[in-house]
This record gives structure tokens, C-alpha cells and sequence, in this order.
């Protein structure tokens, strides 16, 4: 009997894209499935998903006993670890020989899978779930005796509760370790999985303090609303289960938020949120259903638990699935906000609160305006403010208070992002109220201008700042007169405005007179002299004249040492815009001792600038190191730096993205390129790594990592990526550089495999994306596109024109002044291919030298050590006079070892 029903038809139409999509090669694929997106965007997204999923159901047969010793295909099993309503779990051991691993194999119950092709879509599903603290599925099936099965990665350590009792925990490493496991909660919802049974037995944490969610492999597939009957059959671990679960209803995303919110009790109390301990069954379901948990801080009132984490706690565990929060991304953005001292939803706090909270994240510039904030925040407000000026000041600070609180009263926080109070609601309700009060002293509309002004710098509102910093101006002076200090002052940040703007030569004419003026008083004052000349910089560098730009920060470092005696945060901001200049003109070494500076002040005062002021201030460090090829140097500066970030910035900050990526950069220039992978594909599990540039982050990301599959020999899983990667592009219009190196690495890896098919392929394809870069992109990699050629033109013979081709790569690379490893390299292959040629003469002395340069940097174990070693070793002993045939010999061994096959002279890392 044929299914005619809507359910049966789309799969059908799966089906036939599937067999369409899978007879053709990765590149035929790609370009196929962009223009399914484009016609049936809604069947493209389910066919992209079941692509990697293609193998048909073998059938349901009842398993017969398993035992220690049992093989299920590459693995054996060892013990049993747990036996569950839903299957058993074993620990298995790979024992094909291929390599050592250690696995977790979960038998379902298979009365518990309708049809074969309900099981796809569950291992589907599983599959699609790459998160950092989820264990992995390595594979899934079904044997004759043992039944259906998942293979997950096993992870050795203490479940949350044993790692709570086995040593102290601070509250920050506590709270890490739950945002790290509502994390990959949250991805599992984002694929339709709700997980249903959160506990402290179902996360294991390992000796590097990483969490791991375990069990997704019994979780119920939110999207299957044909089957929603079945969401109400599991009886979760009663302390964590949510009412709803417990009483039959179904069970949707929010019950994981209860779950989540349980497992936050555990971890700020060590206690349960309720007492269930000996109840029946009926009490236990009224319990959890009625009686409200008490605030962790009076349950553990000696952990000093903040009003905030009560409040979060209690939000996530209430009855009401509508009153909690509406998802797990929720939930996380408020327990950061906490984190960061910011105002959390879950607190429906007053003005005060709000107002304390926000202006303790925007540090104002110095000035009356900000002290006033400061003496806000600090609570003692008019007593305090009082105190340090004259009785009119005072009477006009009062009224900036005023206004200021004024302000947040009349701000909705329902109807603000995320149900708090922003900066960007207080400046832009400031700005509509300012314009409102016609009558207001002057003094003081001058006063709440320039605040407003300095807190759009601190937002970035760069059109808004200028509108409030030129009535601000034109108020000092008409207030104050047009030599007065409060004119000065306004005159240098309105011209550092214009410049924001890209109205350099404006800005240039703003602040000329002031800086003449400034520069010709009896006593100058050094700070606002240091000030101007620091804009003047920002001037001059806009308006390409580097050495007058470089005069203006030197005059601005200078000042700025006399006013703070030695260092402080004035001198601190000149000295890293020197040091980034320094750097644009190829000084390195200049730049290195002022970060150096830098960094010793963060040190010593490490709550004068912003967290994020100091890390990219490391930052800056570690791209010195990177371009000047000290490795080591950035290894040991990075492993501190990712943690401090993903701490105080989060996993989904451009930071931390790009401290991954060039650390996996790291290790790839290492040869470390498994490790270089697994970063990658850690970074690339991230769900907000796509936020940043439309994708252009995640782009990049894979465009690497074609050269890393392709220097391991992976061509098909190369090629894959690179077509991915061709994609993304196109879908979301990406710059087509990235694009331009995932062919380039999709091409090296199919000249590796010897396949002249391949490499026409994507040879072709290298061609098309290096016409479609500008002028100066195709600049920047012809290099790549005549070594691509070298690399054709050597294995279809034609030696000379390979050698001509590689020469010209050389000589650009040279003369572009980047040289160091890119050089290198190309020179290495040009070697390569004069030994072709039997230009041993010119080849031999070539590569040796190479090869010096590299071994001092590298170490002589570097795969392309080895492999020029390798190399020399096939030249003719006469030809190679000086050369140890015993060390060549033992370097070619060594490689063809560990990389399974001789030196070929194409692959060079």
C-alpha cells in the first residue's frame, strides 16, 4: 500500500535529490546544491542535512547477550557501565589495529525505534551535534547479535557530583563548567534535540576541568510533531525532571531550562533545590509541582551567593514552563551578564540597581560628568559630590543627578533588548530629553552634552557623537569663552570626532588652532597637550603622511610621561597606537618593547584599563611573534590569554576566535596538523562563530583547514571542505580570497594523489576564483596561482616550464618583503624542481641553505626538514659534497615512518 501522505511525499523528494546530489563529484555537488537553495530553499536544507547520512537501515533484529571480548565491527567491548529503561552502555576498546582509542557503544532498545528510517533520522540527527562539551558520535548501526547501537567518545574522569565532593571548586570555575554545559544544551535545541534528562550523572568532567554532556543518544527529537505522544513516556531523575515531565505533558525546550536551573542549585549549594529524599510517588510529583525551592543563598548562606544567582536559579525552575526563560541562550546571556556586571532579566531590580549596573561597564572620560557617575555608582552620591566642589557646582552636579535618574525612570526595561536597560536606550533618551527641556541652563545642557558625547565614543556612534560634541562646543564657548579650558578640551574631541567621521581635512582645520595655542602658553599642561598631539596623530595617519604621524605620537608619549611621572593610562594609549603604527611600517622589533611596556602596567595595574583593552593589547604581542616566526614565544603566551578570554569575554567573542585560529596557524606551521585540525574543529562547533562577518570568520576557518587535510594526505576530505567552502562563499557573498585557498589546497591535495582528473579540476577552479579578486588581491597570491601551475606543469613533465613558473613565485614573494616561511617554501619547491631537472648545482646549495634557515627555527624533526633531507638524499653523493649520507638517510627513513609513504617533491608543509 503506497503513502500518499505530505510526510511521505517530502521524503521522496529527498530521496531523489540525495541519488541526483550523490552521483557527482564534490565540486558538481556543491554547485548543484547552491542551486537547489536557491529554487527549493526548504528541501535544500533537509537534503544538505541528510548528505552525510546516506547508508540504508540493515534491519531490526532482537539481539542476543553481549558479553566482555564481543566484537561490534572495529571494536570490542571491555565491561558493561550502565544498564537503562532506554539500552546499555559499554566501554569498548578499537581493536582493528589501525590505532588505540577508547570508546562508549550504547545499545538502544529496539522496540523503542518505529522503522529503519526512524533510526536515520535519529543517528542523523546525533551525528549533527559537534559541540566542545558534547561527546562526540564516532559511528552508529546496527549488528546481527548486538542490536542498534551509537559509538560516542568515552570520557575519563568524575561525574558532577564526584568532581564537586573531590576537591574545593571555586564559584567562578563552577559557574564555567554549567555555562560550558548549557551551551552545548543550547546547541542541541538549535538542532531540535531536547536532551530531557539533566543530572549530575549525565555530565562527566575531565582531568582539564572540561565538561561533557553525555546521553544525547536517548534524547527526543523536538521536530517530530507526528509522534508528540511520545514525548510524555520518560521518567526522569525526579530532581531534576521538570513538573510537566513528571505529570505526563509534553515535554518541550523549557524542561531542559529546568533541568538546567536544578543543576545550577547543585552547583552554587551542593544540595538538591528540593527535598525528595523517601517520598512516595504522589507527594514527590506534589512537591516538585507545588512547593517553591528556597533561594540558594539561604540554603548555603556561608557561600556567599549573590541576589543575582538566586534570581537567575529561581527563574529557571519555575513551575510554569512560560515563566521560565524562554531558552537555554536566554538563560546564558543572563548568567553572562552577571558575569560581567551587568544587570540580569531574572532581577527585576529598581532604578538604583539598573543604574549602578550600567555605568559600572561604561567608564567614562575624565571630567565633572564622570565623576559624577563614579560617585553614583559608588552609592554616596550628593554627600560625596558635595564634598569636593563649590555650593553652585554642587547645585548643578544635583541636577545632573537628577536628570540622570530621571532618565532610567522613564526607560521601560520590557521594552529594552533583552528586558534590561542599555547604554544605547540612556543615550538616546538623553538626547530626546535634552532637546525637549528648551529652558535648561546652559551650564548644565553643556554638561549633559559632553557626557553623552563620550559615552557615544564608548558606543561607537560615531554620527551621533559628532551632532552631540558640536552643540557641545559651540555651549562652552558662548558659556565659558574661546580660550577657556572647557572650550580647549571640547575643541581637541570635536576634531577627533570629524576625524571619525573620514572629515580629515575638517579635523586637521578644527584642531590646528587649539594645538598652536596650546603648544605657545607660559604652562602648558602637559595631559591636555599629550591629548592633542595624540589626535594630531590620528590626523596625520588618516591623512597618509606616516612621519608626521610618527612626530605627533612621539610629542604625545612624551608629554604624557611628564604628566603621569613615568606611565599611566594616557601614556599606556599612546604607546599602543605608536606600537600599531610601528608595526604597519614593518619595525617590529621597535614595537615589541612597548607592548612589552604595556603589558607590565596591566600587570601592576590591572583594574586601570577594560579587560578587553588588555587582552587585545596581548594580542597585538602575539601577531609580533607570529610574523616573526617565534612560535614557541606564542604557545606560551596564548595558553594563559584563550582562558582569560573565553573568562571574561565568552566563546562567542571574536577573540577568542581568532586566538583559536592562530594558535591552530601554530601548529600547522609546526606540522602538528592533527592538533591544528581538532582546534579547528572545536572553534568550528561554536554556534556563534557565524555573528562575526556574515560567515566571513567560519569561511576562513575552513579555507585553512583544506591545507591542513591536504598536507596529511586526506584528499577526499579536503576536496569536501573546499567545496563547502566554494559554497559559503557564493551563498552569502564572502570575499573570494578564502575561497581562492581552499582550491588552491583542494588542488595540492588531488597533484598528492596523482590524479590528473582532480587537479585539471580544481585547477580550473583556482583559476576562476583568482579572476574574480581585485587587483590588489591577485597581487598578493599570483604566487599561489604560479606554484599551483609548477605543480601541473612538473607532473605532466614539463620540468623547464615548472621551474620558470616557480622562479617568478620566488622572485614576488622576495620582493613583497614578507619572506620568512612563505619564501621559504616556494624556494624548497623551485630546489625540488631543479633536482628534476638535474640542476644539481644550483639545486643542492639552494636547498641547503633553505634547509639551515628552517632547521634553526624548526628543529631538525620538522616534516620539511625531513623531507628536504629526503630529497638530498636521492641527488647523487658526488653532487652533494659536505652532505652526510648516514643523516640523509635516517632523516628519508624517519619520514617515510611516520607519513607512510617516500618523500615526493610536491608536498613541502
Amino acid at each position: 500500500m503506497s503513502d500518499d501522505s505530505p510526510k511521505a511525499q517530502a521524503f521522496d523528494a529527498i530521496e531523489q535529490e540525495l541519488d541526483r546530489l550523490l552521483s557527482l563529484n564534490p565540486l558538481e555537488r556543491a554547485e548543484a546544491l547552491v542551486a537547489l537553495r536557491r529554487s527549493r530553499p526548504d528541501l535544500a536544507q533537509e537534503v544538505a542535512r541528510w548528505l552525510n547520512d546516506i547508508e540504508a537501515s540493515a534491519g531490526f533484529l532482537e539481539p542476543e547477550s553481549r558479553h566482555a571480548g564481543q566484537r561490534i565491527g572495529a571494536w570490542a567491548l571491555v565491561r558493561l557501565l550502565g544498564r537503562g529503561g532506554m539500552g546499555e552502555v559499554w566501554l569498548a576498546e578499537r581493536a582493528d589495529g589501525v590505532y588505540e582509542k577508547r570508546a562508549a557503544i550504547k545499545f538502544l532498545r529496539l522496540d523503542r525505534l518505529d522503522t529503519a528510517r526512524r533510526l536515520i533520522q535519529e543517528r542523523e540527527l546525533l551525528a549533527r551535534l559537534e559541540h566542545p562539551h558534547i561527546a562526540r558520535l564516532l559511528d552508529a548501526g546496527e549488528d546481527a547479535r548486538a542490536g542498534a547501537y551509537l559509538i560516542t567518545d568515552w570520557i575519563d574522569g568524575e561525574n558532577l557530583d564526584q568532581w564537586l565532593k573531590s576537591a574545593p571548586r571555586p564559584l567562578a570555575l563552577r559557574l564555567q563548567i554549567f555555562a560550558q554545559v548549557a551551551s552545548a544544551v543550547a546547541h542541541a535545541h538549535r538542532h531540535l534535540i531536547i536532551h530531557r534528562d539533566i543530572k549530575p550523572a549525565n555530565i562527566m568532567i575531565d582531568a582539564n576541568q572540561r565538561p561533557f554532556l553525555l546521553d544525547f543518544g536517548i534524547a527526543r527529537i523536538a521536530a517530530d510533531s507526528q509522534n508528540a505522544s511520545e514525548t510524555r513516556d520518560l521518567v526522569a531523575t525526579p530532581n531534576y525532571a521538570a513538573p510537566e515531565q513528571l505529570q505526563g505533558g509534553a515535554v518541550g525546550t523549557r524542561a531542559d531550562v529546568y533541568g538546567l536551573g536544578a543543576l545550577l542549585y547543585r552547583l552554587l549549594t551542593e544540595q538538591d533545590a528540593l527535598p525528595l529524599h523517601g517520598l512516595a510517588l504522589a507527594e514527590l510529583v506534589h512537591v516538585v509541582c507545588e512547593r517553591l525551592p528556597m533561594p540558594p543563598s539561604k540554603t548555603a548562606p556561608e557561600r556567599g551567593i549573590s541576589r543575582d544567582l538566586d534570581a537567575i536559579c529561581l527563574k529557571a525552575l519555575e513551575k510554569a514552563p512560560e515563566q521560565r526563560y524562554q531558552s537555554v541562550d536566554a538563560l546564558l546571556d543572563d548568567l553572562a551578564a552577571y558575569r560581567q556586571g551587568a544587570p540580569v532579566s531574572a532581577r527585576r531590580g529598581g532604578v538604583g540597581y539598573r543604574l549602578s549596573k550600567m555605568l559600572s561597564r561604561h567608564r567614562l572620560a575624565v571630567g565633572g560628568a564622570a565623576l559624577l557617575l563614579l560617585a553614583i555608582i559608588g552609592g554616596t552620591t550628593a554627600t560625596w559630590w558635595q564634598a569636593q566642589v563649590a555650593a553652585r557646582e554642587a547645585e548643578r552636579a544635583n541636577a545632573v543627578k537628577a536628570f540622570l535618574m530621571e532618565l532610567f525612570a522613564s526607560i521601560d526595561p520590557e521594552q529594552s533588548k533583552g528586558g534590561q536597560v542599555l547604554a544605547e536606550d540612556l543615550v538616546q533618551e538623553g538626547e530626546t530629553r535634552l532637546q525637549q527641556e528648551t529652558d535648561l541652563d546652559p551650564e548644565l545642557r553643556y554638561e549633559l552634552l559632553t557626557m553623552l558625547a563620550r559615552m557615544r565614543l564608548d558606543l561607537r556612534q560615531f554620527d551621533a557623537r559628532l551632532r552631540n560634541q558640536t552643540e557641545a562646543c559651540a555651549l562652552a564657548v558662548s558659556n565659558y569663552g574661546p580660550a577657556s579650558d572647557a572650550a580647549t578640551i571640547c575643541t581637541i574631541e570635536l576634531a577627533d570626532s570629524l576625524r571619525q567621521n573620514q572629515q580629515i581635512d575638517a579635523a586637521n582645520t578644527t584642531l590646528e588652532p587649539v594645538l598652536r595655542t596650546l603648544e605657545q602658553a607660559k604652562n602648558p599642561d602637559p595631559m591636555r597637550l599629550a591629548f592633542a598631539f595624540e589626535v594630531q596623530f590620528m590626523i596625520e595617519r588618516d591623512r597618509d603622511h606616516p612621519e608626521q604621524a610618527e612626530h605627533a605620537i612621539q610629542k604625545s608619549i612624551a608629554l604624557a610621561r611628564v604628566a603621569e611621572s613615568g606611565i599611566g593610562q594616557q601614556t599606556v594609549h599612546s604607546l599602543e597606537q605608536y606600537a600599531v603604527l610601528l608595526n604597519t611600517f614593518g619595525r617590529l622589533d621597535e614595537a615589541e618593547p612597548l607592548l612589552l611596556e604595556i603589558l607590565a602596567f596591566d600587570q601592576a595595574h590591572p583594574d586601570v584599563r577594560a579587560r578587553s583593552e588588555q587582552i587585545n593589547t596581548r594580542w597585538n604581542l602575539l601577531t609580533y611573534y607570529w610574523s616573526r616566526e617565534r612560535y614557541q614565544a606564542v604557545l606560551d603566551a596564548m595558553a594563559g590569554l584563550t582562558k582569560e578570554t573565553e573568562e571574561d569575554l565568552g566563546r562567542n567573542h571574536v577573540a577568542y576566535f581568532r586566538q583559536r585560529q592562530l594558535l591552530a596557524n601554530v601548529y600547522a606551521r609546526l606540522g602538528n596538523f592533527a592538533q591544528a585540525i581538532q582546534i579547528r574543529h572545536d572553534v568550528d562547533a561554536i554556534d556563534g562563530i557565524d555573528r562575526w562577518a556574515n560567515g566571513n570568520f567560519r569561511q576562513m576557518l575552513w579555507a585553512d583547514q583544506t591545507l591542513d587535510l591536504s598536507a596529511i594526505g586526506r584528499t577526499a576530505d579536503s576536496q569536501r571542505l573546499a567545496a563547502r567552502t566554494l559554497t559559503l562563499t557564493d551563498e552569502r557573498d564572502l570575499p573570494q580570497g578564502p575561497a581562492f585557498v581552499a582550491c588552491y589546497g583542494a588542488l595540492y591535495a588531488a597533484a598528492l594523489e596523482q590524479s590528473p582528473a582532480q587537479r585539471e579540476q580544481w585547477s580550473e577552479c583556482l583559476q576562476a576564483r583568482f579572476a574574480k579578486l581585485n587587483q590588489a588581491q591577485q597581487a598578493a597570491y599570483r604566487r599561489f596561482l604560479l606554484q599551483a601551475d609548477a605543480v601541473s606543469l612538473r607532473q605532466q613533465g614539463q620540468t623547464d616550464a615548472a621551474i620558470s613558473r616557480l622562479r617568478e613565485a620566488v622572485a614576488l614573494a622576495a620582493a613583497s618583503g614578507n619572506g620568512g616561511h612563505a619564501l621559504e617554501r616556494l624556494e624548497a619547491n623551485l630546489g625540488f624542481a631543479l633536482i628534476d631537472a638535474k640542476h644539481y648545482a644550483e639545486a643542492v646549495p639552494l636547498l641547503s641553505r633553505v634547509r639551515g634557515k628552517l632547521a634553526e627555527r624548526l628543529g631538525i624533526t620538522h616534516p620539511s626538514i625531513m623531507q628536504i633531507d629526503a630529497v638530498l638524499y636521492s641527488v647523487p653523493e658526488v653532487d652533494r659534497p659536505g652532505l652526510s649520507s648516514r643523516d640523509l638517510q635516517a632523516q628519508a627513513t624517519r619520514f617515510q615512518q611516520r607519513y607512510g609513504r617516500p618523500a615526493d617533491r610536491l608536498r613541502l608543509w
